[in-house]
């Protein structure tokens, strides 16, 4: 019996080291990178500064919309805060990779591929590639830790990620189809601006919205499930996404609008040796099903004004809508659990412990 005790007891002292360790980590992933952007970046060159006229309106967007639109959402962020972990160390870890990659002995890893598949360039590298499994692991675990939440249990970071693996091909192949499906439907739509680009914009943009609208609850309810079968959970994720689309549509229309879905900018500044007046628009192709957090509203103004973007603004847009992505993933959560598609049943106990329900979010 006391054996017993003290083996439980240096168990919970352990998992409490390893969650502190975590926290760090997770703290330094959020801290670092800003740092490193502010010191090691060159001056700002003149028209960066039309950066923050992107950072302020996202910034104020996205807290109205946590703040109003979704209270009950933030307010849980705010009460367990433990689900910013994987974000910060996701940070970490790819700008770790690409850090690396900036070592000679590491250079090959950069070096890309070009490839033209109907009219899209891609450039691939096999440093992206790993980054794209980096991403992945973070989604489940950022979606498991919120399924846990929702359902009333407690966070065990380090179970959690114990569990990642039974997760993680079932995400890695919804995440493939829909990339797959949307690359293949934008590669068509741009076959059409040979006759029209203001058509193969809206062909875009309605592949772009009904794919998300089709696969709002796909992650997270290939996470919550993972002894369904993979093609009835794909069959699940589509019906719940459609079944209960009205219970968060508006937080996702604010999402796609922060991520620029539709992208419109103007701008007039001078130069040595003249001026100049440009506008611009665009449409653009992405699927918020993980956790987004590139601005295309930042691309699309810097480069209508000519310059890079600073990879301080860069950084600090990405962590925003970082945590917008979260708090998005938590309303939906909570929507499906209201209506049991997520499911509560515990898994089969495992011989000689705890069902993976019992410590996880199954």
């Amino acid at each position: 019996m006391y054996t017993k005790l003290i083996k439980r007891s240096n168990r919970k002292v352990r998992d409490e080291l390893i969650k502190i360790y975590l926290r760090a980590l997770a703290l330094l992933g959020l801290i670092l990178p800003l740092a490193v952007d502010i010191i090691a970046s060159d001056p700002w060159v003149d028209r960066q500064g039309y950066s923050i006229w992107v950072l302020w309106p996202t910034f104020l967007v996205a807290t109205a919309s946590m703040l109003f639109l979704l209270k009950n959402a933030t307010l849980k962020l705010f009460h367990h805060l433990d689900l910013l972990v994987p974000l910060g160390i996701c940070t970490l870890a790819i700008r770790s990779l690409w850090w690396g990659l900036s070592i000679p002995a590491l250079s090959a890893l950069s070096v890309t591929s070009d490839w033209n598949i109907f009219g899209l360039a891609l450039s691939i590298s096999l440093g992206f590639i790993i980054s794209i499994f980096i991403y992945v692991a973070y989604s489940v675990w950022t979606l498991t830790l919120i399924c846990n939440t929702i359902q009333g249990r407690p966070i065990h970071l380090l179970d959690n990620l114990t569990h990642l693996p039974q997760r993680y091909g079932k995400t890695f192949g919804y995440g493939a189809i829909v990339t797959v499906l949307l690359f293949t439907s934008t590669a068509i739509a741009i076959l059409f601006s040979t006759f029209s680009m203001v058509l193969a914009s809206l062909i875009i943009g309605a592949i772009s919205v009904g794919l998300n609208i089709a696969t709002t609850g796909l992650l997270l309810r290939g996470v919550a499930r993972p002894q369904e079968s993979f093609f009835d959970g794909l069959k699940e994720g589509y019906r719940i996404s459609l079944a209960h689309l009205r219970r968060w549509i508006a937080p996702v229309g604010v999402q796609l609008f922060l991520l620029g879905l539709v992208t419109f900018a103007s701008v007039s500044y001078t130069y040595p040796g003249g001026s100049r007046s440009a506008w611009n628009w665009g449409v653009n192709g992405f699927w918020v099903g993980g956790f987004q957090d590139q601005s295309h509203w930042l691309s699309h103004v810097m480069n209508l004004v000519e310059v890079p973007a600073p990879t301080v603004i860069a950084s600090l847009l990405a962590i925003l809508l970082g945590i917008f992505a979260i708090v998005i993933k938590l309303h939906i959560a909570q929507a499906l659990h209201e209506k049991n598609a997520l499911g509560n049943r515990p898994l089969p106990r495992k011989e000689g412990g705890e069902s993976d329900q019992a410590r996880d979010s199954d």
